[in-house]
């Protein structure tokens, strides 16, 4: 009897023993992970008898790092794109007042034919409104007379491998024929990849 119980005591008290080596760092490991899930990425500190637990924390807590580093590079990219595009804002905007101040009309469309930018002193020049025009097609602006001598430009341009060029013509506004110097020119950018048409124009 007396060897029975020593027996059992000894089994009892190394299923306690086995069971804290194992439980207490798997319930520490449920605890970070909720704690990872709020943004906390402490390390878990804890050893275990057991070299799979202790492999277990080691890769959790490498894991935790890794997330950590992860967050943090993430932040400071949004950081740095949220001051990009406060900068481009910024740059669009001056951009804006330049156009807006500037004697002569500015129309510019991009390779699909669509209206980019209507400077307000286009819209004066042809008493049009240049918010309603632009996103549109260049077509929608111009009458069928005028969109063929646009064209015609176009294909001299081409055709002559030049990238500006430059015509009187006269456009009937409100009843009345007035003279413009129209300069069309290509847009590039800084690998010279062509961005689109810009067509500036002045009352002469």
């Amino acid at each position: 009897i007396l060897m029975t119980l020593v027996i059992l005591l000894a089994a009892t008290w190394f299923g306690f023993h086995l069971a804290k080596q194992l439980a207490i760092p798997l319930v520490q490991l449920g605890r970070a992970t909720r704690r990872v899930a709020g943004g906390d990425y402490a390390p878990v500190e804890v050893q275990s008898g057991s070299e799979e637990i202790n492999f277990l924390v080691e890769s959790f807590n490498q894991m935790t790092l890794n997330l950590e580093k992860s967050e943090k590079e993430v932040s400071s990219a949004n950081t740095n794109l949220k001051q990009s595009l406060a900068d481009v804002n910024k740059y669009s905007r001056y951009i804006e007042i330049v156009l807006g101040n500037v004697s002569a009309g500015v129309i510019s469309v991009d390779q699909l034919g669509m209206i980019t930018t209507i400077n307000r002193r286009a819209g004066d020049l042809l008493k049009i409104n240049p918010t309603k025009f632009v996103g549109r097609p260049v077509r929608e602006l111009l009458t069928l007379e005028y969109f063929r001598m646009f064209a015609e430009m176009l294909k001299t341009m081409s055709d002559h491998k030049i990238e500006s060029i430059q015509r009187e013509i006269k456009i009937s506004i409100d009843g009345e024929s007035i003279p413009f110097l129209m300069t069309l020119s290509i847009l590039k950018d800084e690998k010279g990849n062509d961005l689109g048409k810009i067509v500036v124009f002045d009352d002469l």
